[in-house]
Formats: C-alpha cells, structure tokens, sequence
C-alpha cells in the first residue's frame, strides 16, 4: 500500500514573535528619546560655564552659547563680581553640573546682568533660568537673615541697579529660596540652605499679562528633580503670584544686599530656556548612540521579517 504524504501547510502565526515585537519597541525608544532630546535642546535658549573667561572681573566678558552680549556689572562694583578658578559641582540624577571656573558675588549692592536679547521680550512667552550656587561666609558670624542675592527677569536694557523691586525674581534669601512678583513674596521652608553647600536652583518667569504688561508669577525651585516642574512640596518649590512684575523678558540680573565683609556666593552652570525641562539637564545619549540604537533596531527588525517569510 503506498503512503500519500501530505505537505504541512504554512498557516499564519496567530501569536506575535516576541522578537518583533522587541525590536519595534527598541525603534519607538530610540525615537522617543531623540525626539526628547531634540526637543530640549530646542527650547534651551543660552548657556554659560565660565570655563573660558580669564580670572578677574566678569564685566565685558562673553561666553557660553546663546547670549546678545556680555556680562555687564556697575562700574563701582567690578572688584566684587569675579570670575573665579573656585570649583562647585552638583551631582543632578547622574548628570555633574558645574566643575572648571565660576562667578562670585561679594559685598552688598553687587550687581551685574546680561543680555538673552537684543529687546525686550513682551510676546507672552515662559522663560526659566537655572544656576548651582554656594554661599561660603568665610567664618563671619554677622551673617543674618537679610543677606541675599536676587536674578530677575531684566527689563530695562543695561540698567540693572534700579527698579529692583518692580520686578519678578527668584531669591537666595540667608537659608532660604524665594519667589517675589513686586511687593508679594513667598518661601520654601527655612534652613534649607546651609554654607559651604552646593545647591541648583531654578526659577520660572511665569505667566505673561497682555492687559498689564508684566509677569504675574515667579516660581522659584531648590534642588528640584527632573520630575519636580509641577510639585508643590514647601521644601523644593515657593510660587509667588501677584502684580507689579517684569514688563517682559530681555535677560538676566542680579543683586546681592547686605552681604558681610566676608561672605561670598559663588554661581556656576547657567542656562535659559522657554521650559522647565530645556535647564534642568538629564543625561542622554548622544546623536551618534541614537543612530546606533536605531540602525541596530531595524536590521534587528529587518532580519525577523526574513526569518518569518522563510
């Protein structure tokens, strides 16, 4: 009797390759992250490390990326607002801010700004400014609750000695971070910050009023995560809302008041953005990782689609 052996038939795989199914999600990773990437980049507007200036006054001097011109500091203040070889670093989720060369405040009234534009912003658009910073008191015990140095939203070109209190900043305030819009002021919890300590700050320049023709609210953040843009914990964030802010947007400035003979703050790692993301730094692959990633997703891909036609 002869035997009449039948082909198996190739059915359909009703179950999804598990190996495909890794390979599509190795591609939509590679493309979230790069499109992350991108996208924080883009909103990023102006850096700034210090690491290329020469030691000694900061007045007139210009780096980083980003920026419409040099730092400008009062001409009777040039001695107290340095670029120093002192390093401060903060280690954020991974990612080292800091390191090399950094700015120092001294003395009370030192003041000094630069320009993110060449005019006055008054489109209604978010800015956010990151900074580390350390407050070293050099062993005066006349330091006090007083002491503080304020970055502002800067409104007024080249001017930055006046109208300090019309403005929306963010505050560095004896051992704590505060936000401020004209007269109205609000606070983290006190005893947050302590000398020779570093710490990352950021503060938000929020909420454009077409009708007044000022910023309505300053968040100011302290050592805040990269989750932490929508917390309302007292001990990271202080949000001030209230009239009498900045009449727009054209850079950055700062004041330091009452300040012992001894007491410095030093500042290290600047970057401006249009959001909260864009200066608060997270550690990411570069280009190249993408496009390895990617490339070695899709032969990966590729190679199943064969496999399975085969």
């Amino acid at each position: 009797m002869i035997q009449t052996t039948h082909p198996t038939s190739r059915l359909p795989s009703t179950g999804a390759d598990p190996r495909g199914t890794a390979h599509k999600a190795l591609i939509v990773t590679a493309i979230a992250a790069a499109a992350f990437a991108t996208q924080q980049a883009s909103a990023q507007i102006a850096t700034d490390d210090f690491n290329s200036y020469s030691v000694g006054s900061i007045d007139g001097q210009s780096g980083g990326s980003g920026w419409a011109g040099a730092w400008t500091s009062d001409p009777n203040q040039t001695q107290h607002t340095q670029v120093v070889g002192t390093s401060i670093t903060y280690d954020l989720e991974g990612t080292t801010l800091g390191g090399g060369n950094s700015l120092q405040l001294s003395n009370n009234g030192s003041i000094l700004g630069r320009d993110v534009f060449s005019s006055v912003q008054t489109g209604g658009q978010d800015y956010y400014l990151s900074f580390i910073f350390q407050s070293n008191s050099g062993g005066d015990a006349s330091t006090n609750a007083s002491n503080f140095t304020a970055w502002r939203a800067d409104d007024t070109t080249g001017d930055y000695s006046t109208g300090d209190y019309a403005v929306s900043r963010g505050v560095i305030n004896s051992s704590t971070a505060q936000a401020r819009v004209g007269a109205t002021t609000a606070s983290t919890d006190s005893g947050l910050i302590q000398q020779a300590t570093t710490y990352f700050m950021v503060i938000g320049f929020l909420d454009y009023d077409g009708g007044s023709g000022t910023y309505t609210t300053t968040k100011t953040w302290l050592n805040p995560g990269t989750g932490d843009e929508n917390t309302t914990d007292s001990t990271i964030v202080a949000t001030a809302t209230g009239t009498g802010g900045s009449a727009g947007f054209q850079g950055i400035a700062a004041r330091g008041n009452s300040l012992s003979v001894t007491e410095v703050i030093l500042f290290d790692d600047f970057k401006v953005g249009t959001t909260f993301d864009s200066v608060v730094p997270v550690s990411v692959p570069e280009p190249s990782a993408y496009a390895l990633l990617f490339g070695a997703a899709t032969l990966g891909f590729v190679a199943c689609g064969k496999r399975r036609r085969s």
